[in-house]
């Protein structure tokens, strides 16, 4: 993806829309394309979390494992979507499991420079941290929702 298509998709994101145009270029500084197979684990529960992603194609499945290792679907990304906040706040741990439903593509952003860019420019920390509340309340509600389902 160009540098001016990726700030446009940024722009039609969600997760971003609260942020200026100079964090967008900021945070293009910290992206890469990546791409999965569809049924393609992409996170797994415990491990280090590197990156947070936008799905760009695709859908993605969010769950936690039940018991002895049953997954539980919590949530789903479609496209625009953001996943990995886990990347952001420590103890830097991936919190669910992630896996592709069809193949898709993401732009992943590397945590560990994004934090070096929050801590480096207060006001883009400070915008990304209310991006990523906003991020986090709204798959706390999805989380809900879906446990209501699953327990009536």
């Amino acid at each position: 993806m160009e540098k001016h298509d990726l700030i446009q998709f940024l722009r039609e994101t969600p997760f971003f829309a609260d942020l200026a145009d100079s964090h967008r270029d900021l945070l293009a500084t910290a992206s890469s394309p990546f791409s999965a197979t569809a049924g393609e684990r992409i996170l797994t529960m415990g491990q280090e979390a590197r990156y947070f992603s936008v799905l760009v194609r695709g859908e993605v499945t969010l769950g936690i494992a039940r018991g002895q290792g049953d997954l539980v679907q919590v949530d789903r990304v479609l496209p625009h979507g953001f996943m990995g906040w886990s990347a952001l706040i420590p103890p830097h741990r991936w919190s669910c499991y992630a896996q592709t439903v069809p193949a898709g593509g993401f732009v992943l952003f590397e945590g560990q420079r994004v934090r070096e860019l929050c801590d480096g420019d207060p006001v883009f920390g400070t915008a990304m941290m209310t991006c990523l509340a906003k991020a986090i309340a709204a798959r706390l509600m999805a989380t809900r929702h879906s446990l209501v389902e699953n327990c009536s």
